[in-house]
């Protein structure tokens, strides 16, 4: 009786995985086809949002083509690497083909293109060597940059000269119409939409189009908005844009983004890598203007296509700030060059040392107005070297604390300028600039006279999360 137990046991235990338990599979049994995976699974999902409804159309569509040229082909079967576009075409676009609504693209190879850059990536691309606008500030900076300082130039001459089209398939189905790229939502919808269409281990987002960080100038005021990226002068005639604290906004209800890449120019702001602090591990962005062609795509999206995204979003985020400076100074774009890769994550810890700084200097303020005034008025700041003519009021967050240091003496503020300073150097994995911008760090910060803070600026500017968190808005109000 007792081997008969033992062996029905045996007989049991061999058995056990092929049976069930009330229609279950006690152990996975390959007896039912497995489900389909998500569509495009991958590595990496890319996805790109491209404001081009202004003067940068041509730009835009040539970047496309960049993309093209290292992009997976179509019939890859496990491809790691996923690119998404969203792009809004300005209503006097040209080039073969005319459109003028918002359309999605999923980017895959054109052997075409990548033959044509192939031909031309050795090449230094000719310039349009702009001079700075009469009034700017740039001319009072007695030859520490030159004055010839070209941020426009010409891609490759057989793209801009015969645009081809889009190679890759679109995505649009039913069509977009015609969609606000200045409102946050529809940067939300596009990023939430290219994570559902493409789900991957890792999420890069990048904003396409033009930029300012924080400005209010008259225009801006008279559209009931603060200025900042992506504009879109198609959809309402006063031009919207997405203030940059908004970008929280933007993100909203996402997964979480392993890094975000803004190539809009100025936006390296403190302000910024603080909005998104809880949704963003890496950040790249520049404190000054960037070239209107914007970021080189060819480069990073190759390395990342041909390691079939096995790519560490660290080293993704450092690849395309260094690359970027380096393939625009290859192409003889002038020496106002900056582009650095940021951890909002740290943005806390030196939040709270600003706050600290910023109580202080709001309560010595009239004692030491003439070494503030001159600790803010030395610095330079960004986005002078083009066409705008009135101040950003934007400079480079550790030049301004290590000229506090230097100029007030007042033992509290340098002891708190200096664990500042400490703080704020924490958040930059790494700095790229050209050598006149030595002083760029690579995180910038808004401080204006308190005589141009007024209830409108206020209002617009108090919207970052930085403000409400800290004392660095009360300062503001009171800097000579």
């Amino acid at each position: 009786m007792r081997k008969i137990n033992i062996i029905g046991l045996i007989l049991l235990i061999i058995v056990m995985p092929y049976c069930s338990v009330w229609g279950h599979p006690l152990l996975p049994v390959p007896c039912q086809p497995p489900q389909s995976i998500p569509y495009l699974q991958s590595q990496w999902t890319v996805l790109i949002y491209m404001s081009a409804d202004n003067e940068l159309d041509q730009y835009a569509i040539n970047n496309i083509h960049e993309m093209e040229s290292v992009a997976p082909p179509a019939e890859a079967v496990n491809p790691g690497l996923t690119i998404l576009v969203q792009l809004d075409r300005s209503s006097r676009n040209s080039g073969a083909e005319q459109w003028k609504d918002t359309r999605r693209y999923h980017i895959v190879s054109d052997p075409k293109m990548a033959l044509l850059y192939d031909q031309v990536k050795d090449q230094r691309l000719p310039c349009l060597a702009d001079s700075p606008h009469p009034d700017s500030p740039i001319y009072k900076l007695r030859g520490r940059i030159p004055h010839t300082l070209p941020l426009n130039a010409t891609v490759p001459v057989v793209p801009i000269t015969g645009l081809g089209q889009i190679h890759s398939p679109r995505l649009d189905s039913p069509p977009l119409g015609k969609l606000d790229m200045g409102n946050p939502q529809t940067l939300n919808d596009f990023i939430r939409w290219g994570q559902h269409f493409a789900p991957a281990e890792h999420y890069l987002v990048i904003t396409w189009g033009h930029g300012c960080g924080w400005m209010v100038d008259d225009d801006t005021l008279r559209g009931g908005k603060a200025k900042s990226f992506c504009d879109d002068e198609g959809f309402d005639p006063n031009c919207t844009s997405i203030n940059s604290a908004e970008i929280s906004l933007a993100l909203e209800g996402a997964h979480h983004i392993d890094v975000l890449a803004m190539d809009n120019c100025m936006m390296a702001m403190f302000e910024v890598a603080y909005q998104v602090r809880q949704q963003v591990d890496y950040l790249t962005v520049s404190e000054e203007e960037i070239p209107d062609r914007g970021f080189d795509y060819r480069d990073y999206l190759d390395k990342l296509t041909r390691a079939h995204g096995n790519m560490l979003p660290a080293t993704l985020a450092q690849l395309i700030a260094s690359n970027n400076v380096s393939t625009w100074q290859h192409y003889g774009f002038g020496n106002t060059l900056t582009d650095s890769t940021v951890l909002p994550g740290k943005t806390i810890a030196a939040a709270s040392a600003l706050h600290i700084l910023a109580q202080r200097l709001t309560a010595v303020h009239h004692r030491y107005s003439r070494a503030l005034r001159r600790a803010r008025t030395e610095c330079m700041q960004f986005g002078m070297v083009t066409d705008y003519a009135e101040p950003s009021n934007l400079i480079d967050l550790c030049d301004y604390l290590q000229r506090l240091i230097l100029y007030v003496p007042d033992s509290i503020v340098r002891k708190d300028a200096r664990i500042a300073e400490q703080a704020v150097h924490a958040c930059v994995l790494s700095n790229h600039a050209s050598p006149p911008y030595t002083f760029a760090n690579g995180l910038s910060i808004y401080v204006p006279p308190a005589r141009i803070m007024t209830r409108e600026y206020i209002r617009n500017y108090g919207a970052f999360a930085f403000c409400h968190d800290t004392a660095w808005l009360q300062w503001l109000t009171h800097t000579p």
